[in-house]
């Protein structure tokens, strides 16, 4: 018998028997990250690898981490985000509505059976929601990253 964990990473992994420790490339259904994590750092990365989101409409960014802009550094963080937003087409932008992972069910992007990666240690309240979460690490699987996939070992 299945936990609902195992049964969303089997789900997104296309694997329907999963063992311990093996390791696992799932599908992202949606990936969130913040003003801290998110377009400072993937923005330019993507530049460099001359490489296109995975899927605009499977990413949430949302900006709590340096609002209000309080100083250069934060307004500058800022700027950034907005102008990765506008620049890659995001629509689901969310500046300045709250913290994170918050936001995201409250705006109805949390549904049972996700499989959803944040860029907050906090998004595991996303599991409230019958979603399996997991983060996204500081150095992250940038080949993963741009198919919208996101690997890792399962315990």
């Amino acid at each position: 018998m299945f936990s609902i964990v195992e049964k969303i990473l089997s789900r997104a992994s296309g694997q329907t028997n999963l063992a311990v420790a093996e390791y696992l490339s799932c599908k992202v259904d949606l990936a969130m990250v913040h003003d801290s994590s998110g377009p400072r750092r993937l923005g330019p990365k993507l530049a460099e690898m001359k490489r296109q989101l995975f899927d605009k409409d499977r990413l949430a960014i949302i900006t709590d981490h340096f609002v209000p802009a309080h100083d250069e550094a934060s307004q500058k963080i800022k700027r950034v985000t907005e102008e990765f937003v506008h620049r890659e087409n995001i629509r689901h932008f969310y500046p300045e509505e709250g913290i994170c992972h918050v936001v995201l069910p409250q705006k109805g992007l949390l549904s049972p059976g996700m499989f959803f990666v944040g860029g907050d240690s906090h998004s595991t309240t996303a599991g409230a929601f019958g979603c399996c979460r997991t983060d996204i690490p500081p150095r992250p699987n940038w080949s993963d990253q741009r198919r919208g996939l996101r690997s890792f070992r399962r315990c």
